[in-house]
């Protein structure tokens, strides 16, 4: 039986080629167009360029096809006439609605005395390149802004730093002005504190690196803490600080007390800086396993055209409101994602230019005791009563381990005010040698030191049967750091800066 010949054997080479040519050329995701002669008939036209034209123009001038596009028509003349290809790139309305752009290469066509008689163009979309690349365009000038003004926000602080510390050198200064100077110092000093740990808690967020502690507390502790020191911050600027409960709240509940003081940190200090009169409120309402913070304030205000941005990484919402009262634009894009953390959410609900904003955080908490409340006159009584340190340190014997000079007088000062009797070591090695050799209360121990850092002496500590408390100092304030002191030997942790009232208190914690 004889094999019936392939459909390549029962047409010519030049037929088959020509067939392959014409399923090539229709099926191109690309736009293809053949023109011919120096009106540009179009000879060939494919599917994707069909779709783009809106109907099928085989047979007709491109000039009658698409009149208004002028400068495609020049760049198939310059193509016909020069012999030479040319390319380039245009936005247009296709006919779906869409504003798309194509990257268009013209190519001359010759004929079989090598004649250029005609033009190919070939289409190709880069509409979405062209978008990552406005993308990137504005994240780098976004990007470029943030880092100025974070080089503002960083430097204006320490230029007042440095310049009040060189006054305080001055013999000739009053007693009255070095304490003005000391608080003028102390409060930029923790300007930059909360600068860097936003920085380092957005980082840690965007990589989402951020750990979650969830344990049980009491909501009004924490709360009575924090508005005892935002009361400070409101007087300065001569505005009153209000708080409401609006519902009972429990007694105990089980969340992130961190996260919950940075969320209302950045929320209320936010509220007090941008209002120069008038007051901030600060209302809480608890319902079922949802906690609701309402911050309310009669500030300056956000443009309507501005609401957008506020939550943007990088980008704030008024640069000239950021002139006058300074700002990275980090705190309420943290406060948005750790809300998020904690199950919850953050948003404007409403803000009028010179008349103030509200903004509303909610997060989930649970409760083990869902029905031991507290109303609000339990609620401001007893724990609004002035915060007093409980506690001496009158007769402690404190070995403190640190390489910094500033750090050892600082420190000293600190615990001797207490009655704390305090002896020195450099390094690591020299707290080694003096902790086993001396009987002391507790060690404070700083991690990073020259010859032997605080991890090596802890460890070397506890493998010699050291039992006393050992306490880390450490300016690495990651929870990470914590994790590896803790399981390295050391009995607490404290982070740099810190308050002397923090100090003592983890003293006191430990020794009794």
């Amino acid at each position: 039986m004889n094999e019936q010949p392939d459909s390549k054997d029962r047409m010519s080479d030049a037929e088959y080629e020509r067939k392959n040519f014409y399923k090539l050329f229709h099926r191109s995701l690309e736009l293809v167009c053949i023109f011919r002669g120096s009106e540009h008939t179009i000879e060939m036209i494919n599917s994707a360029a069909i779709n783009i034209l809106g109907f099928d123009a085989t047979g007709i001038s491109i000039r009658k096809a698409k009149p208004e596009a002028v400068e495609f028509h020049y760049l198939l003349d310059q193509a016909f006439e020069s012999g030479e290809a040319k390319t380039y790139s245009e936005m247009c309305v296709t006919m779906d609605g869409r504003m798309r752009c194509f990257n268009f290469t013209v190519s001359p066509c010759t004929n079989q005395f090598d004649i250029v008689d005609g033009v190919m163009v070939i289409g190709s979309e880069i509409t979405e390149q062209i978008h990552l690349r406005n993308q990137l365009k504005e994240a780098s000038a976004m990007k470029s802004d943030f880092l100025a003004n974070m080089s503002h926000e960083i430097r204006t602080p320490l230029g007042v730093i440095i310049g009040f510390t060189k006054l305080l050198n001055d013999r000739n200064v009053s007693r009255t002005d070095q304490e003005n100077y000391v608080k003028v110092i102390e409060r930029n000093c923790h300007q930059l504190l909360r600068l860097v740990d936003d920085i380092l808690d957005l980082s840690k967020v965007e990589s989402g690196k951020m750990s979650i502690e969830m344990i049980d507390f009491s909501l009004a502790e924490l709360l009575t803490d924090f508005l005892s020191a935002m009361r400070v911050r409101a007087g300065e600027k001569k505005i009153e600080l209000r708080f409401n409960m609006l519902t009972s709240v429990p007694r105990t509940i089980k969340s992130d007390p961190t996260r919950i003081r940075q969320i209302l940190n950045n929320a209320v200090g936010n509220a007090i800086k941008f209002t120069d009169q008038g007051y901030v409120e600060l209302n809480l309402a608890c319902h079922g396993d949802q906690v609701e913070f309402e911050i309310k304030d009669t500030g300056c205000g956000i443009q309507e055209e501005s609401q957008l941005n506020i939550f943007q990484t990088f980008r704030q919402a008024d640069p000239s409101i950021t002139r006058k009262y300074g700002g990275t634009g980090l705190g309420l894009v943290l406060t948005k994602k750790v809300c998020a953390a904690l199950q919850g959410e953050f948003w404007l609900k409403e803000s009028h230019q010179g008349k103030g904003s509200i903004f509303v955080a909610k997060f989930k908490a649970d409760t083990s005791n869902p029905n031991d409340l507290i109303s609000q006159d339990e609620f401001i009584s007893p724990y609004f009563s002035p915060a007093k340190l409980t506690g001496q340190l009158k007769g402690m014997r404190v070995l403190l381990v640190e390489d910094s000079v500033d750090n050892q007088d600082l420190f000293t000062i600190y615990l001797s005010r207490q009655g704390a009797e305090i002896k020195l070591a450099k390094d690591g090695f020299e707290g080694m040698e003096k902790a086993l050799a001396q009987d002391f209360d507790v060690v404070l121990m700083d991690v990073q030191m020259p010859r032997m850092d605080g991890i090596t002496a802890i460890q070397k500590l506890r493998a010699c049967g050291y039992k006393k408390p050992v306490i880390a100092l450490t300016a690495h304030a990651m929870k990470e750091e914590k994790a590896r002191c803790l399981k390295a030997g050391f009995t607490d942790f404290l982070s740099k800066p810190f308050d002397c009232e923090d100090l003592i208190e983890k003293i006191q914690h430990q020794v009794h």
